[in-house]
């Protein structure tokens, strides 16, 4: 069976609502699809390059097949996590809104 491991730096241990409904989804869909989700949400501090680290770290002990990295504060289309599962490529990256003043960039 095919592993995929999640993880996510969680400041102060908190994670949106629309990051915990995805999380729930993508989990079903992993499980009807025959992969095992390991979640992993670090809470060490406040510093997320330090917390992903740590998740790279986790994965590399892990016997997960593929890292699945996302932010706390994000929802997500649960659907295209076996997309990404199934593209064949070695990496995938997504992007997402930043704030930048009082509109959005890329």
């Amino acid at each position: 069976m095919k592993k995929l491991f999640i993880g996510t730096p969680a400041y102060e241990g908190k994670v949106e609502v629309q990051y915990a409904m995805a999380l729930l989804d993508t989990c079903e869909i992993l499980k009807t699809n025959f992969i095992e989700p390991i979640v992993r949400v670090p809470v060490c501090g406040s510093l997320l390059v330090a917390d992903r680290n740590r998740i790279l770290e986790m994965f590399w002990q892990s016997d997960a097949d593929c890292l699945l990295c996302i932010d706390s504060d994000l929802g997500w289309d649960p659907r295209v996590v076996m997309r990404l599962i199934n593209s064949g490529k070695d990496f995938c990256g997504g992007v997402y809104p930043g704030r930048k003043g009082n509109g959005f960039t890329f």
